[in-house]
């Protein structure tokens, strides 16, 4: 089978790389895949010549879909431009000249059709930085906008993926007869899992990184980037209630979106640094920048012994990180949000939870790590049902 997958891809960030496990995955199992790339140099960019190209490229694209057997749009308000009319008016180009039941749209950005209900928080993220300068960006509009893009998916027959069941039942309220599937994201497959972390060399990666650490030193990482809605700040202060063998070390950095609405750096970064020397963990806390590949990424998940999603409640719908960080990591904690509960419909009671801003709490849970053999248990559950492999399945059972 010939698939297309829309995306933005090889651009480092949590859609390319959940977009690269679906192709690596479809190829293995024998299908060829053409990626239809939206580049962020082109459609994140707010001039007029440029968003006149990606345009060009949407029509383009629409071109090649009418070849292709299946397509899969994975969809995010900011990868398609810098205006709602733009943004609506390209997805639906795509979703025309997709086939009828032989085409999905993965949903990655927040759905919720009542706007008076929704975190205000959100409008702190990156489509609305970017936004607000050229156009006031409103609830309202955004979710017509999201409105109007499933209503064309449901015309055209195609199938719906969310990574909630939240997500799932919002898209059914408004539109009954939809095509929708709640899975979460997932990269590996089982036993690629297994070998990777039988295979990773802890002292290797040290000496390449130019890692210096005491024996008995204990790894907890926090990865991705740099958000507003991650609390690095509790982990930080979990260490003041660690003994000195446990370190943190930050994998991740200020995301490319962010480089023109912060040109010299995030002010998170600085309150960071100042809270780290103030409480004389400088020592302890180990910024490794950015990763620039998957393979990078990877090995640092295999790194750490726990690692940490410290996350604010702001609506979020499946964040990648925490999923990835399931498949590679035994001690894995989660703030306690809306967005993890919702997580935990499909993974149910194999992770590690505290309080939002309990610094005390998951201190005393990193050292004790309470109910491990059960949470292991349901991990292994859990990674079975949900994997790369059933991913595919999931995403082609529209074509019948």
């Amino acid at each position: 089978m010939k698939i297309g997958i829309v995306t933005a891809y090889d651009e480092n960030e949590a859609n390319s790389e959940y977009s690269k496990a679906l192709k690596e995955e479809f190829e293995r199992q024998g299908h060829s895949v053409e990626i239809l790339r939206l580049p962020f140099n082109i459609f994140t960019v707010p001039s007029h010549s440029t968003q006149k190209l990606a345009d060009i490229l949407i029509n383009e694209m629409a071109e090649k879909i009418k070849n292709l057997d299946y397509i899969n749009i994975q969809y995010e308000s900011q990868l398609f431009g810098t205006e709602c009319d733009a943004i609506k008016r390209r997805v639906n180009t795509l979703i025309k000249a997709c086939k009828s039941k032989a085409f999905s749209i993965t949903m990655h950005s927040q759905i919720n059709f009542n706007s008076k209900i929704i975190n205000t928080n959100i409008l702190k993220s990156f489509f609305y930085r970017k936004f607000k300068k050229r156009k006031k960006i409103t609830f309202k509009n955004i979710n017509f906008m999201i409105f109007d893009i499933l209503a064309q998916v449901v015309k055209h027959n195609g199938m719906i993926i969310t990574h909630t069941e939240r997500a799932k039942k919002r898209v059914l309220s408004a539109f009954p007869s939809a095509h929708v599937v709640a899975f979460p994201l997932c990269y590996k497959r089982l036993e690629d899992i297994q070998s990777a972390k039988k295979n990773f060399n802890a002292e290797e990666y040290k000496r390449t990184k130019g890692i210096s650490l005491k024996s008995g030193t204990k790894v907890i990482g926090i990865l991705g980037a740099f958000t507003f809605w991650k609390d690095f700040k509790t982990v930080i202060n979990a260490l003041l209630f660690l003994p000195e063998e446990y370190h943190l070390f930050i994998f991740g950095g200020q995301h490319k979106l962010e480089f023109t609405s912060h040109p010299e750096g995030l002010k998170s970064t600085d309150n960071l640094l100042t809270l780290i020397r103030s409480e004389n963990l400088a020592h302890r806390v180990h910024f490794m920048g950015y990763q620039p590949s998957s393979e990078d990424m990877l090995n640092a998940q295999l790194f750490c012994d726990y690692i940490v999603l410290p996350y604010k409640e702001v609506g979020e719908d499946g964040p990648g990180a925490a999923c990835s960080a399931l498949e590679t990591c035994d001690n894995v904690f989660f703030s306690r949000t809306a967005t993890f509960e919702e997580l935990k419909l499909f993974c149910k009671e194999c992770i590690f939870n505290y309080d939002m801003g309990n610094y005390l709490e998951l201190a005393e849970k990193i050292k004790s790590l309470p109910d491990k053999e059960r949470i292991m248990h349901e991990r292994i559950l859990y990674l079975k049902k949900y994997n790369i492999t059933e991913n595919i399945k999931m995403y082609l059972s529209c074509c019948g």
